[in-house]
């Protein structure tokens, strides 16, 4: 029998296992953020001119932006007083721009010149340009109209000019004043361009 062994080896060491992370490395990622989708903006129909004052046989260029354009929509110039659109339209035109319309136009322009349909050229007098969708029968109802816009005779001024003024038949009255049996009168004249209906004159 074999004598014991003095110093026994040391059995293979256990590997190494370290204690658990107390808290986590990382904090989980907050819930991810989703913006508010970005409102549209509203959308307005117009038309408008190129100028609000034309001579006779001058070309007129009517501008447009619709929302819900049609291949055949169209722009009319009417008459100013035909605010109800009851009379019969004057030129047009298509918003494409001739017969052939096959796409619609959201916006852009046209010209109105001696080939538009309908009357030409507009005489002297005050008109409005109006949009008409293609389905419409008449009368007419416009989804968009512009400011009025005048057309006058060849050598006529589309804008006048004018200064206001005012005077007085004399410019001393005191000699009359302390003749005069009764009150005297004092003669105004006066332009006003600018006019209002109840504008004043006042001395002080």
């Amino acid at each position: 029998i074999p004598y014991p062994t003095p110093n026994p080896y040391k059995p293979t060491d256990v590997p190494y296992t370290p204690y658990p992370t107390q808290y986590p490395t990382y904090y989980p990622n907050p819930k991810p953020y989703t913006p508010e989708p970005t409102a549209k903006e509203p959308c307005n129909d117009d038309v408008y001119t190129s100028s609000d004052c034309y001579v006779v046989g001058e070309e007129i260029v009517v501008g447009f932006d619709q929302c819900y354009a049609k291949p055949r929509d169209w722009a009319g110039l009417y008459y100013k007083e035909d605010y109800e659109l009851q009379l019969e339209y004057l030129p047009w035109q298509y918003l494409c721009g001739s017969q052939d319309c096959s796409e619609a136009v959201a916006s852009g322009y046209v010209t109105f010149k001696d080939d538009s349909f309908g009357p030409w050229p507009l005489q002297k007098g005050e008109y409005v340009a109006y949009l008409i969708h293609e389905s419409a029968a008449p009368p007419y109802e416009s989804y968009a109209e512009s400011y009025p816009f005048k057309v006058v005779n060849v050598g006529d001024e589309c804008y006048q000019t004018c200064a206001s003024s005012l005077s007085t038949d004399m410019e001393c009255y005191d000699d009359i004043y302390k003749n005069a049996a009764s009150d005297i009168s004092v003669i105004v004249d006066f332009v006003n361009c600018d006019s209002h209906p109840k504008d004043w004159i006042g001395i002080y």
